[in-house]
């Protein structure tokens, strides 16, 4: 999911680069979906490194990142945005819990372990790289490691 579907999946808004530059320069503080922009934009030039910069090392994807994106993209959205959730949760209108809250520390480490570790190999190619992206993707959204719903868009 990329971040235009991730802020733009529940509104009615035509969310179009227009619309998010406006936004950036004068907000409209009314939108909900105005904050998220925001959010998001932080969370980008906060976080990862300039243009200028492109090299940002594997060693930095931790679950400390995974923190700090959702604490900037959930600024004001949630409460206890960065921090890993406390209470077992469902998707809607299934019959399946997701992880216990009590098991996202350690499985999360994993996950962000095993990832560095296969992005680190020299001669990585890209069809593994998207491999291993899209089974890390899919293991993140298995665990739902944060408060709200991030994972599938939003953070109401």
């Amino acid at each position: 999911m990329n971040s235009f579907e991730c802020i733009s999946s529940e509104c009615d808004v035509d969310l179009t680069i227009e619309f998010v530059q406006q936004q950036l320069k004068k907000p409209d503080r009314s939108l909900r979906l105005v904050k998220k922009v925001q959010n998001l934009n932080d969370a980008i030039t906060s976080i990862f490194p300039s243009k200028f910069f492109p090299k940002l090392s594997i060693d930095n994807f931790t679950p400390l990142l995974a923190k700090q994106l959702n604490q900037h993209i959930c600024n004001v959205l949630i409460d206890d945005a960065g921090q890993y959730r406390i209470k077992y949760v469902m998707p809607a209108q299934e019959n399946f819990v997701y992880m216990s809250p009590y098991l996202i520390e350690d499985r999360m480490n994993e996950l962000f372990r095993q990832c560095r570790e296969k992005f680190k190999k020299e001669d990585l190619q890209l069809e593994e790289a998207v491999k291993f992206g899209a089974c890390f993707y899919s293991h993140f959204l298995s665990i739902p490691p944060f408060p709200g719903n991030l994972i599938a868009g939003s953070c109401d």
